[in-house]
């Protein structure tokens, strides 16, 4: 069984901690890998893969779910834990963008609601928006 590795982020008592899901891979095709966690080794009869059941057989049968893993270009699991540590630290750069996105946007309207209400929201087709602050929405997004 080849194994693919997933790294997530978890604070703890003793600091921030990186867990490190590990994927078996039992059943390829063309493109993909179809993998199982673990912890779901345990539900494989070896005495039924001697009698030609497949593993992926027997997951199936007890309606187990696969992690469906491309062979060229995955964003799930990796083939080494330095790709997976990579992917994490990818992952949690993104996570801080979006974070100081929400930031400001958060700020924007905290900062309304400091010395304006409701009855100073702008109506626009039934829409509330809150004034002055087209510039910061479209800083942060891409509208059509």
């Amino acid at each position: 069984m080849k194994t693919f590795y997933k790294m997530t982020l978890s604070p703890t008592e003793g600091g921030l901690s990186i867990w490190t899901d590990r994927f078996y891979s039992v059943h390829e095709t063309k493109c993909y890998y179809f993998c199982i966690h673990q912890w779901e080794k345990v539900y494989i009869n070896t005495h039924l893969l001697s009698e030609g059941v497949t593993a992926y057989e027997q997951l199936k049968n007890r309606k187990s779910k696969f992690k469906r893993i491309h062979k060229t270009c995955s964003r799930i699991a990796f083939d080494t834990k330095q790709e997976a540590y990579d992917s994490l630290i990818y992952r949690k750069k993104k996570h801080l963008e979006h974070i100081n996105r929400d930031m400001k946007m958060i700020s924007a309207f905290m900062k309304f609601n400091e010395n304006s209400g409701y009855a100073d929201l702008k109506s626009v087709h039934g829409q509330d928006f809150i004034p002055d602050t087209e510039d910061l929405v479209n800083e942060c997004f891409i509208f059509d």
